[in-house]
């Protein structure tokens, strides 16, 4: 499957960014202390991945902010 990892400096918390992801109708998960882990379908398309990455943007902006 399709599987990529995000590594966030230690400062940021990624339990409060998967946790506010998930609030918005994201799913990710973590993968360490700092990472994230998204595994989309490997029958995702364009829309859709452009309107995961604006979910996780949102994400990320509330926590880091």
């Amino acid at each position: 499957g399709l599987m990529m990892g995000i590594d966030l400096v230690p400062e940021v918390a990624s339990g409060e960014i998967i946790q506010k992801a998930m609030s918005l109708g994201l799913l990710i998960v973590r993968a360490g202390d700092n990472t994230i882990r998204l595994v989309p379908p490997l029958t995702i398309n364009e829309e859709e991945l452009k309107c995961a990455i604006s979910l996780l943007d949102q994400a990320m902006d509330a926590c880091i902010h």
